[in-house]
């Protein structure tokens, strides 16, 4: 069984080091410090956004994500008024392919139907190939219109930006 959580404060090391790990192992991925160091910066993070995590039956971590619930956000990249949008999304390297990102993805999506937003946007890497099947396979649809490319840490990469239209309905309502 897994379980979708907020990460504590005894896992925001670990789970920076998963994410950067998953991301590094990206075939194509070219790893850039800059941004490693940002991902590691889970606690920074926690105390403005939610990040959740899929956790094992042993209490191991899979995987996790940030959740953006609106553009307000210092967090926010592409968010808009009624998106809410996901951020430094990572399963751990020896799990990939069992359902552990499907997990993350499924219980974000209906976080962001129960904040009442319209839709739930993202950016991913070109490289990240089998993300964006993913992506597709819960209905993201890429918005080319927002692709734009991310030179802050001062290596430029590209970026390509999905979205999910949600219709403001919760089935949790």
């Amino acid at each position: 069984m897994i379980e979708i959580r907020p990460v504590r404060p005894d896992e925001h090391d670990d789970l920076g080091e998963l994410v950067v790990a998953a991301y590094n192992a990206i075939p194509g991925c070219v790893p850039d410090p800059w941004y490693d160091d940002q991902i590691r910066r889970v606690g920074e993070r926690a105390a403005v956004v939610p990040v959740l995590v899929a956790v094992g039956a042993a209490g191991d971590l899979l995987g996790g994500l940030t959740y953006v619930p609106g553009p307000e956000s210092s967090f926010a990249e592409l968010a808009r008024d009624t998106e809410a949008e996901i951020r430094m999304f990572g399963v751990a390297p020896g799990v990939q392919g069992r359902g552990v990102g499907g997990l993350l993805l499924d219980h974000v999506i209906e976080r962001a139907r129960t904040d009442g937003r319209l839709a739930i946007v993202l950016s991913t890497s070109p490289w990240m190939a089998v993300a964006q099947r993913l992506y597709a396979a819960r209905g993201f649809v890429r918005d080319s219109a927002r692709d734009w490319v991310d030179d802050t840490g001062g290596v430029p990469f590209e970026l390509l930006a999905f979205a999910l239209a949600l219709g403001g309905v919760s089935s949790r309502r």
